[in-house]
């Protein structure tokens, strides 16, 4: 049985309002957002031709340690197991980047899109958290926190996923230092995680 006492939709729903508030991504932030991809996007073909080029220099560099260590193998300076157990790791580092490199060849610029996707939502949190409907806040929360919210004391509270979590610190340190700055490291954080995770 639970322990919790009950807790009413009107009051969830506020709740729920004022949970969204510091995750909403205010315009201009939103507008500089997209000025800033507009011009990754023009120079993406740069950007990605300098990270493969990176990741190749790396694959090289292992395929090098991979030649001294069969060197030194060879030579009898290191026993069989501790061959096999480098070897291993560095044959797997090397699998890790050729699919980095094969993926960033195919689809360079696939973080564009679902980083527009964030950036829209983000900013409709205004208009969803303004919204009476519960359902459309439960929707909001849930892209937020995914599984991770609780009910407890009457109270929602949870742990945010770290894009709307560097937004909420962003706002919250906007008018304490630097807003360019603080404003840049979002923008960095959010193009360094849709790269890695172009879908979702």
């Amino acid at each position: 049985r639970c322990s919790q006492s009950y807790v009413r939709e009107e009051q969830l729903t506020a709740d729920f309002s004022d949970i969204l508030s510091p995750y909403v991504l205010p315009q201009e932030w939103a507008d500089d957002f997209r000025r800033r991809m507009q011009s990754d996007e023009r120079d993406g073909s740069r950007t990605t031709a300098n990270a493969v080029n990176n990741l190749r220099e790396q694959a090289h560099e292992i395929e090098r340690k991979l030649d001294r260590l069969m060197d030194v193998y060879i030579a009898q300076d290191i026993e069989r197991d501790a061959y096999l157990s480098k070897r291993r790791g560095l044959m797997s580092d090397k699998r890790t980047l050729e699919e980095q490199i094969a993926r960033l060849e195919r689809d360079g610029n696939a973080w564009l899109e679902p980083m527009r996707e964030w950036i829209n939502h983000s900013e409709m949190l205004e208009e969803i958290q303004k919204d009476p409907s519960l359902p459309a806040k439960k929707s909001a929360l849930q892209k937020i926190f995914g599984s991770n919210l609780k009910l407890q004391n009457q109270k929602v509270s949870g742990t945010a996923h770290p894009l709307y979590a560097a937004v909420a610190a962003a706002r919250e340190n906007s008018g304490v230092s630097d807003s360019v700055s603080v404003l840049v490291r979002v923008y960095e954080l959010a193009r360094t995680y849709f790269t890695l995770n172009p879908t979702p």
